[in-house]
């Protein structure tokens, strides 16, 4: 970024040097200027956000200090049209400093269309229970008024979709027959009607023409590969299958995480070392998963006991039913 200033000053016949990522000329450090109050590139449009929204232009900032990583982050900003919220927005308009109380590393960028969200951005006190030396930040977003994705992920159990056979190659002359040659008929003149006059085409006239021609190919899939019924199970919020084991819970997950680690790692090294650890897991993870079982299994029969109007004890390893007087 400091190459075309100091091609112009050496142009200008001025004495101007580059040391440790600083401009110098005629022996003062240049500053480059600050001709955009905003990091991108389209202004206009940026002010207009801004003012609507009723955030300051100018950044400001507690750090003074610049260097080449600072200048890469502008250019970064400025090359994708992003903000800065850190000294502009909300409790934060001073920019405070997010490391040992001196200097601002730590950045929420946006684009323009996640400012209409923001409520409120800070940063908070120093605590040692998040971090060594990095000050906590605090980003509020209202999305309240935001539409729902159609995104729509299926969290019942139970379910039965339909799918379409896989591809066989096998059958690929079956495949071509099954093609509705009327239908390939009716839709070849749907497209040379709508493209008499190019002009006319517009989005809508492509969609419909694409699922027309997605429509002939499925319908020939389906009759040449079959359809058949899976049962699906949905996902939970780790990212897996949801677990209808009831006892198994987000600590018998943890444990056995922990324990096919210290199995893998045992394997790798084979060391006394990681041999013990892979004990002391299995152990664990074994305990855990009997303690866990026996409390959802005694759940069940309590619950088995209650409703024939009787009562159960539970001693170690026994489970004792009696009917109450």
């Amino acid at each position: 970024m400091l190459w075309p200033y100091f091609k112009q000053a050496r142009e200008d016949k001025k004495k101007a040097y580059l040391k440790r990522d600083k401009l110098f000329i005629d022996g003062n450090e240049f500053i480059l200027p600050d001709d955009d109050e905003m990091e991108t590139n389209d202004g206009k449009k940026n002010y207009e956000t801004q003012d609507k929204l009723g955030i300051q232009r100018k950044r400001h900032s507690t750090d003074l200090n610049v260097n080449t990583y600072g200048r890469k982050l502008i250019q970064f900003c400025k090359n994708n049209n992003m903000y800065i919220m850190n000294g502009r927005i909300g409790n934060d308009e001073v920019g405070k400093p997010t490391s040992k109380n001196t200097s601002v590393v730590d950045y929420a960028i946006s684009t323009a269309d996640v400012l209409y969200l923001v409520e409120n951005f800070d940063v908070l006190p120093f605590s040692s229970l998040y971090s060594d030396i990095h000050c906590p930040l605090e980003l509020v977003l209202n999305c309240s008024n935001t539409k729902q994705s159609n995104v729509n992920i299926n969290v019942e159990s139970g379910e039965n979709n339909t799918y379409i056979g896989k591809w066989n190659h096998d059958q690929v002359n079956e495949y071509k027959e099954n093609l509705d040659k009327e239908s390939i008929s009716q839709l070849l003149s749907f497209i040379m009607t709508k493209t008499e006059n190019v002009q006319n085409v517009d989005k809508n006239t492509i969609d419909e023409i694409v699922n027309e021609i997605r429509d002939v190919l499925l319908n020939s899939a389906r009759n040449t590969f079959g359809e058949f019924v899976q049962k699906t199970y949905g996902f939970d919020y780790t990212g897996g299958k949801q677990n209808h084991r009831d006892w198994f819970n987000t600590e018998c997950r943890r444990e056995r995480r922990a324990f096919r680690k210290s199995k893998r790692l045992y394997k790798r090294y084979g060391s006394r070392i990681f041999k013990e650890r892979l004990r002391r897991r299995l152990r664990l993870f074994k305990e855990l998963r009997f303690a866990c079982l026996t409390h959802i299994t005694l759940i069940y029969y309590e619950t088995c006991a209650w409703s024939v109007g009787m009562q159960i004890l539970h001693t170690g390893s026994r489970i004792i039913m009696f009917e109450l007087t």
